[in-house]
């Protein structure tokens, strides 16, 4: 079997260690025929998680319907309430109340398939960690003494999008985002490996030169090339993030402009992009179609606003930068991980350009390709020492969920704190 997804190179390399690796990206959480069809007893296995959502949350009442249809995973719950508190006083607290109960029967729910799924496996891995089925998993797996272990595939910041993984070890991607971790409690079982992801994409295109890159996009091989990797977050945000690329382009001279359409981007965003090259007076192409490690690997630099392409130029030495005019935190803190200061002005661009070139052969476990490598000795070693000292975790969950719809019922303030210690556990 051949895995496909965000967790696919980290799948499909263990499989040639053990014996097998379940992924249910596609299906329910832990879904009981799956395990009974791939599970044979008495053999143990190792599962994979990857990205388990709980359903979406939607509000009911009156005074919520703009809220109707968005879509809120359990570690933003708490964020939305706050934001909300003040506006609806009382009245929410009976709607939070009832999703509180919904929250604690689909935990019931989730907690027996995990039970059943942790009676058959040797470890669990959870791709990310963060979503509430995945803490339940680790929380049965934990009962039981299994190793576990949470994989960071994206950029984090500390802010009230990310929770502390409750897994054991976290595999983080550098030292930055291990501090990161720390911050947001997690000190202990965090190793900085690189990502298995990035290694994986990148690897057919580290051979690949930049005469040659260039080639295949139809680019001149003289001059500079900036590369824009666009995102769909609004015409009007994205040209605004745009322009301070252009305007340090223009100032610089000599300089290509590539931008890099999201395949997700429709023609309002190219149209936009067909404009802002008419407004300058330099050369910037706008591709769709282009593979974005080629387009790095082409460029001399990469800017972007906070798309995990700059994960992958930095992973291939390239300067990266988040460009963030805007003056509000980004949802991705690429800057605090390391991987690419933040500017929010053009005047930045070139300093910073020439600070990153003075860096550029820093030992980095992003840059080495050895990602899987790690990944795969450490959860063979945790393995091989079988089952750890078990943890009670349930109990003390369940008694949250009491606490916390005592404290609706009562219609105690605010909302946010209560909820957020459930997710935290």
């Amino acid at each position: 079997m051949q895995y496909v997804g965000v967790a696919a190179p980290l799948l499909n390399d263990l499989t040639r260690t053990f014996d097998l690796v379940i992924s249910n990206a596609s299906l329910g959480p832990f879904e009981p025929d799956f395990l009974k069809n791939y599970l044979p007893n008495p053999v143990k296995k190792l599962a994979l998680v990857d990205l388990v959502k709980v359903p979406t949350v939607k509000a009911s009442m009156a005074d919520l319907k703009r809220m109707r249809d968005v879509g809120r995973s359990a570690s933003r719950i708490a964020t939305g309430y706050e934001q909300m508190e003040d506006r609806f006083g009382p009245a929410l607290h009976d709607f939070a109340l009832r999703e509180c109960m919904r929250l604690e029967r689909l935990h019931r729910v989730i907690w027996r398939q995990a039970k059943r799924l942790v009676s058959c496996v040797d470890g669990v891995i959870v791709v990310p960690g963060r979503h509430l089925p995945s803490n339940i998993l680790v929380a049965a797996a934990h009962e039981v003494g299994l190793p576990t272990f949470d994989v960071q595939t994206g950029t984090i910041t500390r802010t009230r999008r990310f929770l502390a993984p409750a897994a054991k070890t976290v595999f983080a991607l550098n030292d930055e985002s291990a501090r990161m971790f720390a911050r947001l409690g997690k000190k202990d079982g965090v190793l900085p490996i690189g990502s298995f992801k990035v290694d994986h994409d990148m690897a057919p295109y580290r051979t690949l030169n930049k005469v040659e890159a260039r080639s295949c996009l139809g680019l001149s091989t003289d001059g500079d090339v900036w590369l824009f990797a666009s995102q769909p977050l609004g015409v009007k945000t994205i040209i605004t993030v745009a322009r301070v690329v252009c305007d340090a382009a223009l100032a610089r001279g000599g300089v290509t402009v590539l931008i890099k359409m999201h395949p997700n981007e429709t023609s309002p965003y190219r149209q936009a992009y067909d404009e802002l090259a008419r407004t300058y007076n330099i050369e910037i192409l706008v591709n769709q179609e282009a593979k974005s490690p080629i387009a790095i690997v082409a460029s001399d630099a990469v800017f972007t606003h906070f798309s995990s392409v700059a994960i992958e130029a930095h992973a291939m030495q390239k300067p990266a930068i988040a460009v963030n005019p805007f003056g509000k935190p980004l949802p991705f803190d690429l800057d605090s991980s390391g991987i690419a200061p933040e500017i929010s002005s053009p005047e930045e661009i070139v300093p910073t350009l020439k600070r990153l070139a003075a860096n550029e052969s820093a030992v980095d476990v992003l840059r080495d390709g050895r990602a899987l490598e790690r990944v795969r000795e450490i959860i063979a070693n945790q393995l091989r020492n079988g089952k750890q000292k078990p943890k009670e975790r349930q109990g003390s969950i369940m008694k949250c969920y009491s606490e916390l719809q005592l404290s609706y019922r009562r219609s105690l303030s605010p909302i946010a704190r209560p909820l957020r210690k459930l997710l935290d556990l």
